[in-house]
């Protein structure tokens, strides 16, 4: 019996991610303002009394000197209690299990 001729098949390599930049500093001090500043559209920021106004991470991939780069925004390290500084550490934590594989500017 003839064997069927193999099957040469390349897969394509996955495109490589892009770096990150985290914004990692304390609540109100403007992270999220920055990375608006930036170019990135999906990172509200204002005021809270006594608290900041990130609550999740989030992430957007944009574009600077025909680089993509994804933007990745954080609760802010410091809270006025414990427990939501502890919950915001967990947070961070979080958002760089997420970049594995990639580079990281923090």
């Amino acid at each position: 019996m003839d064997k069927p001729p193999a099957c040469s098949k390349t897969v394509p390599e996955p495109a490589p991610k892009p770096p990150a930049v985290l914004m990692i500093g304390n609540s109100g001090v403007g992270k999220s303002t920055l990375l608006t500043q930036l170019g990135a559209k999906g990172f509200p920021s204002g005021v809270k009394f006594r608290k900041g106004f990130t609550t999740q991470f989030k992430e957007e991939e944009i574009e600077l000197d025909r680089q993509r780069i994804m933007l990745i925004d954080v609760p802010g390290l410091y809270e006025p209690n414990i427990k939501d500084t502890r919950l915001n550490a967990k947070k961070l934590i979080d958002a760089l299990s997420l970049g594995v594989g990639r580079r990281h500017l923090l």
